[in-house]
């Protein structure tokens, strides 16, 4: 069973994946050594044979010579996963490779902690805040994006952000309706809607002020995407130091480490994490040490 017609079997065979996991996995029809699977036995040199190289000492010591980071290797071992699930002649090894991602998942999980841990980030989401309104000024589209973000925290969810005055009959995106004397934030297209469903938050007064003083579409970037708008937005403000780490996913790691900054109590958290739209476990993915 060699790697190249196995790749190919899976190929033709996985209809319900997309052309380019196909690709990732196991190549394209016209060049098969290019997938994840056959990559992995090649280096070894059992991608005549793979069967040879799925015993359990000796996948190990394939994955481990496959090298890069315990996260490369489980995605790397994914392929093969799927693989010996679906591949008929293959069955008898799915047990030797889930017990090896399991592990992996483990030690991949403990190498996030320990990255985790010795990451910091240069300010609290209010000095960014305050920061980036003094630089670009308070009435700034930049001032106004830190105000919402600051009631409405997020992820990459504000591109194109329209404003109405009454409700739309047919919006699919994001949007903010105007009432006389309050506004909501209706979020219903993110990353989390299947769990969370549509989301309606009520902003300030004070905000809502502000956001009529501006045009609609309040953040007009291509593809909705405002990751670039937000990367140049902190640099150039100062909000962010040459040693933080991300753009959107800093305001994230800033907005949950301040607030974790306080000893919260259960309810506490329990509103954090509605509020970010996760997991209250998952909000400690996001706490990170501020240097002082």
């Amino acid at each position: 069973m060699d790697a190249q017609s196995i790749s190919e079997y899976m190929h033709e065979h996985m209809t319900n994946q997309s052309e380019s996991t196909k690709k990732l996995h196991w190549g394209n029809r016209a060049n098969h050594f290019r997938g994840n699977l056959y990559r992995l036995f090649k280096k070894s040199g059992f991608e005549d044979d793979i069967r040879d190289g799925l015993e359990d000492e000796m996948l190990e010591q394939i994955v481990e010579d496959y090298g890069g980071t315990d996260a490369t290797k489980l995605r790397t071992l994914q392929s093969l996963s799927l693989a010996v699930q679906y591949h008929p002649h293959l069955s008898e090894y799915k047990e030797n490779v889930e017990m090896l991602m399991t592990d992996l998942n483990r030690r991949s999980e403990a190498q996030q902690i320990v990255r985790r841990q010795k990451e910091t980030i240069s300010k609290t989401f209010s000095e960014m805040k305050q920061l980036v309104c003094n630089h670009f000024g308070e009435h700034s589209a930049e001032c106004l994006y830190m105000e919402i973000y600051s009631e409405v925290p997020s992820r990459d969810d504000f591109g194109n952000l329209k404003v109405y005055r009454r409700k739309p009959i047919k919006e699919e995106g994001n949007y903010i309706l105007l009432h006389e004397k309050r506004a909501t934030f209706v979020l219903q297209n993110y990353k989390t809607k299947q769990r969370y469903g549509v989301i309606e938050t009520p902003l300030s007064k004070k905000l809502r002020d502000k956001i009529s003083n501006h045009s609609s579409p309040l953040f007009p970037v291509r593809g909705n995407k405002m990751t670039t708008w937000v990367d140049q937005m902190l640099k150039q403000s100062g909000a962010k130091e040459d040693s933080d780490v991300g753009n959107i996913n800093l305001l994230r790691k800033a907005y949950v480490s301040e607030k974790y900054n306080n000893q919260l109590s259960q309810e506490e958290i329990l509103k954090l994490a509605d509020e970010m739209k996760h997991s209250p476990l998952m909000s400690l993915n996001y706490i990170r040490s501020i240097k002082k």
